[in-house]
C-alpha cells in the first residue's frame, strides 16, 4: 500500500476514546510504507548503500519489535514506544538522504565545477496581440556533463 493511502486510513482520537488494535496496526503499516518509500528514495538519489543499508536494518529491527495486536489485547506503553523508535530511525534515514543531496549540490557548485551554456530569444508580436515574449534557456552542468540541470524562463508581457 502506498504511504499516502496508508496515512489516509489513520484516525484521530481524543481524550477518552478507545485506542483500537487497528490504530496500532495501521500505524505499523504506515511505518512499513515509509520504510519502503525512504529506501526507494535513497536508491533513486544514489546514496551509498554502505551508509543507507545499516540505517534501514536498524529501522527493520525497530519495526520487528512492534507487536501485532488484535481485538481485546491491551495496548501497552511499549506498543507506542516501539512506534516512536521506528519513526526516529526513519528520520535518521531521511537526514542521511538530505545530507547526501546537500553534498552533491556542494560538489556541483564548487568553484571551477560548473559549465554554463545559455540561449536568449525575444519575440515581438504587434499590433494584433500586443504581446512581447522573452525566453531564456540555461544549462548548468559539471564539466564532464555527468550532472546537469536545464532551466527555461519565459516572460510574457502584454503591451497596451
Amino acid at each position: 500500500m502506498s504511504l499516502d493511502a496508508c496515512i489516509d486510513k489513520l484516525r484521530y482520537v481524543k481524550y477518552g476514546d478507545e485506542v483500537k488494535s487497528s490504530d496500532v496496526l495501521d500505524k505499523l503499516e504506515c511505518i512499513r510504507a515509509l520504510r519502503d518509500a525512504l529506501k526507494a528514495k535513497a536508491e533513486e538519489a544514489g546514496c551509498p548503500s554502505e551508509v543507507i543499508d545499516p540505517l534501514v536494518d536498524e529501522l527493520d529491527a525497530a519495526i520487528s519489535k512492534i507487536r501485532y495486536v488484535k481485538s481485546g489485547d491491551v495496548i501497552e506503553p511499549e506498543d507506542h514506544n516501539y512506534i516512536v523508535d521506528a519513526l526516529k530511525k526513519a528520520r535518521d534515514i531521511l537526514v542521511e538522504i538530505e545530507s547526501y543531496y546537500k553534498s552533491l549540490i556542494e560538489e556541483i557548485l564548487r568553484p571551477g565545477r560548473l559549465f554554463i551554456t545559455s540561449e536568449y530569444k525575444m519575440q515581438v508580436s504587434m499590433p494584433e496581440n500586443q504581446l512581447v515574449t522573452s525566453e531564456y534557456k540555461m544549462q548548468v552542468a559539471t564539466p564532464d556533463m555527468q550532472n546537469s540541470v536545464d532551466y527555461k524562463f519565459v516572460l510574457y508581457v502584454s503591451v497596451s
